[in-house]
């Protein structure tokens, strides 16, 4: 009798140390994935920082680009209202001289047909 206490006392510490060794296995495994978990989410909460952080730079940045645009497109427009307005400026040469054909809205004197013009050379 005592021999057979003996064998179950042995098996029930062998079966609990199992138990035990398995809750510590599935215990380990289950901290490692909410580790897993908290570090992903970490790694997503740093990376949305740094995009907050960025977006006045990115603004300041836009703001800057538009007006430097801004600058110079008004330094530029006289010269770019003056080559729209060329577009419709023609050369011709007739029996009287060579002649650069203005569009119809400007008064030089003469005429090139129906055009106004300026007499380049005789």
């Amino acid at each position: 009798m005592n021999e057979e206490l003996h064998r179950l006392a042995k098996d029930l510490r062998r079966s609990s140390r199992d138990a035990l060794n398995g809750f510590e296995s599935d215990f380990q495994h289950q901290l490692l994935r909410i580790q897993n978990d908290i570090n992903a989410k970490n790694q997503l909460i740093k990376t949305q920082m740094r995009q907050i952080s960025d977006n006045p730079k990115r603004m300041i940045l836009t703001t800057t680009i538009i007006g430097a645009m801004t600058a110079a497109l008004m330094m530029v427009a006289p010269e770019i209202w003056m080559i729209w307005r060329l577009q419709s400026v023609t050369v011709a040469q007739t029996e009287n001289g060579t002649f650069l054909i203005l569009p119809k809205s400007a008064e030089q004197g003469w005429t090139c047909g129906t055009r106004p013009c300026v007499k380049l050379e005789d």
